[in-house]
Protein backbone atom coordinates (compact mmCIF):
# COMPACT_ATOMS: atom_id res chain seq x y z
CA UNK A 1 0.00 0.00 0.00
CA UNK A 2 2.56 2.08 0.93
CA UNK A 3 4.36 1.66 -2.42
CA UNK A 4 1.11 2.69 -4.34
CA UNK A 5 0.78 5.93 -2.01
CA UNK A 6 4.92 6.52 -3.34
CA UNK A 7 4.43 6.09 -6.60
CA UNK A 8 1.58 8.06 -6.65
CA UNK A 9 3.05 11.07 -5.28
CA UNK A 10 6.12 10.66 -7.36
CA UNK A 11 3.85 11.01 -10.37
CA UNK A 12 1.23 13.98 -8.80
CA UNK A 13 3.99 15.91 -7.39
CA UNK A 14 5.90 17.22 -11.13
CA UNK A 15 2.70 17.22 -12.74
CA UNK A 16 1.42 20.21 -10.14
CA UNK A 17 4.59 21.50 -10.67
CA UNK A 18 3.85 21.60 -14.45
CA UNK A 19 0.46 22.83 -13.89
CA UNK A 20 1.51 25.28 -11.06
CA UNK A 21 4.44 26.99 -13.56
CA UNK A 22 2.20 26.73 -17.04
CA UNK A 23 -0.85 28.80 -14.79
CA UNK A 24 1.65 31.66 -13.96
CA UNK A 25 2.81 31.95 -17.18
CA UNK A 26 -0.83 32.17 -18.56
CA UNK A 27 -1.95 34.86 -15.86
CA UNK A 28 1.68 37.02 -16.97
CA UNK A 29 0.62 35.98 -20.25
CA UNK A 30 -3.30 37.38 -19.30
CA UNK A 31 -2.37 40.91 -17.94
CA UNK A 32 0.05 41.73 -20.87
CA UNK A 33 -2.88 40.83 -23.41
CA UNK A 34 -5.05 43.07 -20.97
CA UNK A 35 -2.12 45.93 -20.44
CA UNK A 36 -1.84 46.11 -24.72
CA UNK A 37 -5.44 46.11 -24.98
CA UNK A 38 -6.31 48.79 -22.64
CA UNK A 39 -3.07 50.69 -24.26
CA UNK A 40 -4.43 50.66 -27.72
CA UNK A 41 -7.98 51.02 -27.45
CA UNK A 42 -9.36 52.20 -24.36
CA UNK A 43 -6.93 54.76 -23.84
CA UNK A 44 -6.93 56.50 -26.81
CA UNK A 45 -10.82 56.50 -26.70
CA UNK A 46 -10.50 58.21 -23.27
CA UNK A 47 -8.29 60.67 -24.78
CA UNK A 48 -10.66 61.68 -27.48
CA UNK A 49 -13.42 62.15 -25.18
CA UNK A 50 -11.51 64.09 -22.69
CA UNK A 51 -10.13 66.42 -25.62
CA UNK A 52 -14.01 66.64 -27.28
CA UNK A 53 -15.49 67.73 -23.69
CA UNK A 54 -13.05 70.57 -23.60
CA UNK A 55 -13.88 71.99 -26.77
CA UNK A 56 -17.33 71.61 -25.51
CA UNK A 57 -17.00 73.59 -22.07
CA UNK A 58 -14.77 75.97 -24.38
CA UNK A 59 -17.23 76.49 -26.73
CA UNK A 60 -20.45 77.16 -23.96
CA UNK A 61 -21.06 80.50 -23.45
CA UNK A 62 -19.38 82.96 -20.88
CA UNK A 63 -23.06 82.85 -18.79
CA UNK A 64 -22.16 79.04 -18.08
CA UNK A 65 -20.41 78.30 -14.44
CA UNK A 66 -18.32 75.47 -16.18
CA UNK A 67 -17.19 77.09 -18.99
CA UNK A 68 -16.13 80.62 -16.24
CA UNK A 69 -13.87 77.76 -13.80
CA UNK A 70 -12.43 75.98 -17.38
CA UNK A 71 -11.38 79.47 -18.37
CA UNK A 72 -9.66 80.60 -15.15
CA UNK A 73 -8.13 77.43 -14.25
CA UNK A 74 -6.22 78.15 -17.78
CA UNK A 75 -5.49 81.84 -17.13
CA UNK A 76 -4.19 80.21 -13.57
CA UNK A 77 -4.63 80.50 -9.92
CA UNK A 78 -4.64 83.84 -8.13
CA UNK A 79 -1.12 84.90 -7.27
CA UNK A 80 -2.04 84.79 -3.56
CA UNK A 81 -3.00 80.75 -3.56
CA UNK A 82 -0.82 78.05 -2.12
CA UNK A 83 -1.05 74.57 -2.98
CA UNK A 84 -0.31 71.85 -0.55
CA UNK A 85 3.26 70.27 0.37
CA UNK A 86 3.79 67.46 -1.83
CA UNK A 87 3.91 66.08 -5.07
CA UNK A 88 1.71 67.98 -7.76
CA UNK A 89 -1.16 66.34 -8.36
CA UNK A 90 -2.45 64.96 -12.10
CA UNK A 91 -5.25 67.32 -13.17
CA UNK A 92 -7.46 66.42 -15.88
CA UNK A 93 -5.96 70.17 -17.88
CA UNK A 94 -2.50 68.58 -17.23
CA UNK A 95 -3.24 66.01 -19.03
CA UNK A 96 -4.77 67.48 -21.63
CA UNK A 97 -1.96 70.10 -22.12
CA UNK A 98 0.54 66.70 -22.24
CA UNK A 99 -2.18 65.26 -24.76
CA UNK A 100 -1.87 68.37 -26.90
CA UNK A 101 2.12 69.35 -26.56
CA UNK A 102 3.25 66.98 -29.06
CA UNK A 103 1.05 69.73 -31.50
CA UNK A 104 3.14 72.26 -30.24
CA UNK A 105 -0.38 73.71 -28.68
CA UNK A 106 -0.34 75.11 -25.25
CA UNK A 107 -4.27 75.29 -23.09
CA UNK A 108 -4.99 78.99 -24.37
CA UNK A 109 -4.15 77.60 -27.59
CA UNK A 110 -6.55 75.12 -27.42
CA UNK A 111 -9.45 77.16 -26.36
CA UNK A 112 -9.06 79.58 -28.93
CA UNK A 113 -9.18 76.80 -31.60
CA UNK A 114 -12.01 74.91 -29.83
CA UNK A 115 -14.00 78.05 -30.63
CA UNK A 116 -14.10 76.74 -34.28
CA UNK A 117 -15.61 73.38 -34.20
CA UNK A 118 -13.99 71.87 -37.24
CA UNK A 119 -10.51 72.99 -36.54
CA UNK A 120 -11.24 71.57 -32.86
CA UNK A 121 -12.18 68.23 -34.56
CA UNK A 122 -9.04 68.06 -36.59
CA UNK A 123 -6.78 69.22 -33.72
CA UNK A 124 -8.62 66.28 -31.80
CA UNK A 125 -7.79 63.45 -34.61
CA UNK A 126 -4.38 64.67 -34.85
CA UNK A 127 -3.97 65.03 -31.04
CA UNK A 128 -5.43 60.63 -31.10
CA UNK A 129 -3.08 59.78 -33.76
CA UNK A 130 -0.10 61.18 -32.73
CA UNK A 131 -0.40 59.17 -29.81
CA UNK A 132 -0.56 56.15 -31.94
CA UNK A 133 -4.33 55.08 -32.17
CA UNK A 134 -6.91 54.91 -34.36
CA UNK A 135 -9.19 58.06 -33.60
CA UNK A 136 -12.70 56.14 -32.59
Amino acid sequence: MKVFIKQKSAVIQPLQTVLADIHQLYSHLYCFCLFEWVSHFVLPLIQTRWLRFFGHVARMGDSQDTSRALCTSIRGLPKDWRRRPGRPRRTWLRTLEADIQPLNHGLNTAWRLAQDRERWRQLVEAATLQSGACPR
